[in-house]
């Protein structure tokens, strides 16, 4: 979910996100949640145990902080093998993402413009 304040310490929520809707299966038992630092993307990922490891991405409206879902990076795809994501990390230009798993670094060409590996 995405939840948003004023300077008074007030909190609301402005958008629930759960596993399954909306053409994504990533937010149940997530191991990480990382923002690009353009802060237009975010990434929700989960290792995999019963389904294959993966990476959700999102992007992110500015004036809200709302999240949309873009895409997922799934172990056994696009030639990525044996990942079981824990912890992510990016590039100051937001142009690489480091992620670390069992015994590895995968390293990611970050597209600027909608977050996708």
């Amino acid at each position: 979910f995405t939840v948003a304040g004023n300077e008074a310490g007030d909190f609301w929520t402005v958008q629930a996100l759960r596993d399954g809707v909306d053409g994504f299966n990533c937010l149940k038992n997530p191991e990480f949640l990382a923002v690009s630092p353009d802060s237009k993307s975010v990434y929700v990922g989960r290792r995999g145990t019963l389904t294959p490891a993966r990476i959700c991405i999102f992007s992110s409206d500015p004036a809200t902080g709302a999240l949309t879902y873009v895409d997922a990076l799934l172990d056994g795809t696009a030639g990525v093998v044996d990942m079981s994501p824990w912890a992510m990390a990016f590039t100051a230009d937001s142009e690489y993402a480091y992620v670390v798993s069992d015994g590895e670094v995968f390293v990611f060409d970050r597209n600027p413009l909608d977050g996708t590996l």
